[in-house]
């Protein structure tokens, strides 16, 4: 898929077909997310690739926006190593980078997916990093869960000339 096409199209999917994602799909989706700029190349970011549906099943209900996840076959959570980068606002965009190129990778594989987002302060937070296991020095950061879509949503133009500025924030002209 042409990369303009495939940021355009793009779409977040939380309805899955019952059918498996291949370990090779998975691989691409993991490799993606190496691949994504990490603030002074620390690389600070671990994945846990979520395929037991018990575990799936857990999270969508701890999660108030994972239902989804009770029917993905799959799902990888990012873990934010703070030993590795200490300024939170880089681990936060080192991240946010690595779910992008994952989503993006999700998308031309022919599969869906959506982010879900967790907030550091959020309680919910805690109750996903116990059932994942994550140690506690680490952090959860972002979790998605993908699959092959019930059906595909349709692109749409999203480009909105009022919200851009030029040199400085003024008004548009």
């Amino acid at each position: 898929m042409e990369l303009t096409q495939a940021i355009k199209s793009r779409r977040s999917n939380r309805r899955y077909k019952p059918e498996p994602v291949s370990q090779e799909q998975i691989h691409a989706i993991l490799d993606a997310g190496f691949c994504a700029p990490s603030a002074h190349n620390v690389k600070p970011l671990e994945f846990i690739v979520i395929e037991d549906k018990n575990l799936l099943v857990s999270l969508s209900e701890t999660m108030p926006y994972g239902r989804m996840l009770a029917d993905a076959p799959c799902a990888i959570a990012i873990v934010g190593r703070p030993d590795l980068q200490e300024e939170a606002e880089w681990l936060i965009q080192d991240a946010a980078a690595a779910m992008e190129n994952m989503l993006l990778q999700i998308h031309d594989l022919g599969l869906g997916g959506v982010y879900l987002g967790v907030l550091g302060s959020d309680p919910m937070r805690k109750e996903v990093e116990k059932l994942l296991e994550i140690p506690t020095e680490y952090r959860l950061m972002s979790v998605c869960s993908f699959g092959v879509p019930q059906f595909i949503k349709a692109a749409s133009e999203r480009f909105e000339t009022h919200r851009v500025h030029h040199n400085s924030w003024r008004k548009n002209l």
